[in-house]
């Protein structure tokens, strides 16, 4: 698998609106603004020594969309993006969308 991007949340959730684009709406309630860091795939093997303790010690790569991580691995994680040179993106498959 691969990390797909990095983004800042610039907003706090708002429960009362709800976004309609995804498969399962009924999932996920509420609507953020984001900024977005990075976007470009990343292996999740270059990611998979870090561990979160905010996800009991697991690897990141098993961490959940919207994860909580701590300041200091957030950088770490923000670092791999800026250094991976990558050849795709999520970008590229939306033609197919």
């Amino acid at each position: 698998g691969y990390f797909q991007g990095a983004a800042q949340m610039k907003s706090p959730v708002d429960f009362d609106k709800n976004y309609e684009g995804w498969g399962q709406n009924h999932k996920w309630k509420g609507q953020f603004k984001i900024n977005w860091i990075y976007i470009k795939d990343v292996p999740n093997r270059e990611m998979r020594h870090l561990k979160n303790d905010l996800n009991d010690g697991k690897p990141v790569p098993h961490s959940r969309d919207c994860q909580e991580v701590p300041f200091e691995l957030g950088v770490q994680v923000l670092d791999i993006f800026d250094k991976y040179r990558n050849s795709t993106s999520i970008l590229d498959d939306f033609e197919y969308y």
